[in-house]
């Protein structure tokens, strides 16, 4: 945490900015959600519309909640959150500034980047590319150039 380590228990912040080792992870209780940072994940805590949030720096965070508003997770331009009440599990991978990966493991996500806002299926993983080559954006998609979701569960 910062440039300490933490220990069980401890309390953090908003603002407060996590690192896990190569092979470590930290979880962490965040009211009526949970997030995961698995090893080498950079992320900073904050605060979101009154609800707990993280901004994803590096690296893979899972986040389990049971309430669409409990929690949000921020990457690059993305914010991935929960699409319902019911159950849910995401984990998204920060790949680069201008790619993620992002899988639903129990229930639909929502991911919102510039204004647009996609429903991520049940069981499915898309991989987020913003700002994709004009190359991708001809066709029918056309219209989506901030981003590019292709559908890698299939």
């Amino acid at each position: 945490m910062g440039d300490s380590s933490a220990e069980v228990g401890t309390t953090v912040f908003s603002g407060d900015r996590l690192s896990t080792e190569r092979e470590g992870s930290v979880q962490i209780r965040a009211g009526a959600a949970r997030l995961l940072l698995q090893g080498g994940t950079v992320a900073t805590l904050n605060d979101s519309d009154a609800a707990p949030s993280a901004k994803l720096f590096l690296g893979t965070a899972t986040f389990s909640t049971g309430n669409s508003r409990a929690f949000t997770l921020f990457a690059s331009r993305a914010a991935i959150r929960a699409q319902s009440d019911g159950p849910t599990i995401g984990q998204v991978t920060y790949l680069n500034e201008k790619e993620l990966l992002v899988v639903s493991k129990r229930g639909p996500l929502m991911i919102t980047v510039d204004g647009e806002t996609e429903v991520i299926a049940d069981g499915s993983a898309y991989r987020v590319l913003l700002d994709p080559p004009t190359t991708m954006a001809q066709g029918p998609e056309g219209r989506r150039r901030a981003t590019k979701m292709t559908d890698d569960a299939g």
